[in-house]
């Protein structure tokens, strides 16, 4: 399989990443991407349901065959530098985001119908987290509060 760079932009305006869209089963993941690096494992589930590929995570749904619930970039706040590995065939290229930019700057980058963009927010602990959904996309910023 051929290397492939991902432009992050047209990740979060078409919620299509390289081979990898919404509509897509686990077993068609696993098929585009290769293993994950990890998964989260539910006790009730009969196979993992929540895979991480670096800051790429999927969710699956739990009745076969697994259709994908949504995909996130998690902790939008630690992205460094021009691109982010996915995998060692997908490389993501930021197109000019990462940790310094604000969830409002996200929000006002034209990415998004303004009826289609929900922002989720908590409180835990000393973190404020805060999740921006658009259709199967989300973006999760997680940053600790300063006394």
């Amino acid at each position: 399989m051929k290397k492939q760079l991902l432009s992050f932009r047209d990740f979060l305006k078409t919620g299509k990443l390289g081979p990898v869209s919404p509509d897509m089963k686990l077993i068609e993941i696993a098929g585009a991407l290769g293993s994950p690096e990890g998964w989260n494992i539910d006790e009730d589930a009969p196979i993992p349901l929540y895979w991480f590929f670096g800051k790429l995570e999927i969710s699956f749904d739990s009745i076969a065959p697994y259709q994908m619930n949504w995909f996130q970039i998690e902790g939008a706040a630690q992205l460094r530098g021009k691109f982010e590995s996915l995998t060692e065939q997908f490389k993501l290229s930021l197109d000019g985001f990462g940790g310094e930019t604000k969830p409002s700057e996200f929000l006002a980058a034209d990415l998004w119908d303004s009826k289609q963009a929900t922002v989720y927010y908590a409180a835990l602990s000393d973190d404020i987290l805060l999740n921006i959904c658009a259709g199967r996309v989300q973006l999760h910023f997680r940053s600790t509060r300063r006394s």
